[in-house]
């Protein structure tokens, strides 16, 4: 089995999208924690009056999906299964330009049997694939409408 290795210049590129949707998720009320536990860990912990939640942050790059293409481009979106889901847990992936995000919630992740892909950077890891319509896009450009 082939696992897509972390390296330095991935982090620091997911570390930009960490920093917007802290930004978003401040502008709405929530405030931030950010949780330096290591790579595969919750990135933030978000906090309100009504709720508290932890964060996983991941970046696409451009070439991948970028404003050319304003809604996600693809079926589903796989999240590894080495990536834990707890009740408290959300999986956002962030666009490339750092205008857009999907978020995946844990209840949808728990129910999705995990299958094998292989690409050019992995072989035989396992993914959750969550379909995009279970999934929320967020402007991360706007405040959220509570109307």
């Amino acid at each position: 089995m082939n696992i897509k290795r972390y390296d330095e210049v991935d982090g620091e590129y997911g570390q930009e999208a960490e920093l917007v949707v802290k930004e978003y998720f401040k502008r709405n009320g929530y405030s931030v924690t950010h949780l330096p536990y290591g790579k595969y860990k919750n990135d933030l912990l978000f906090v309100n009056q009504h709720e508290q939640f932890y964060v996983e942050v991941e970046r696409c790059g451009m070439q991948r999906w970028s404003s050319d293409k304003p809604d996600f481009p693809w079926e589903t979106i796989n999240v590894p299964l080495r990536r834990q889901v707890t009740e408290d847990r959300l999986f956002l992936t962030v666009r490339g330009d750092l205008q857009r995000a999907v978020v995946m919630f844990p209840n949808d992740l728990k129910i999705i049997e995990p299958c094998e892909l292989n690409n050019k950077h992995v072989n035989g890891e396992k993914f959750r694939k969550c379909p995009i319509e279970r999934c929320l896009l967020l402007d991360l450009t706007q405040p959220v409408n509570r109307s």
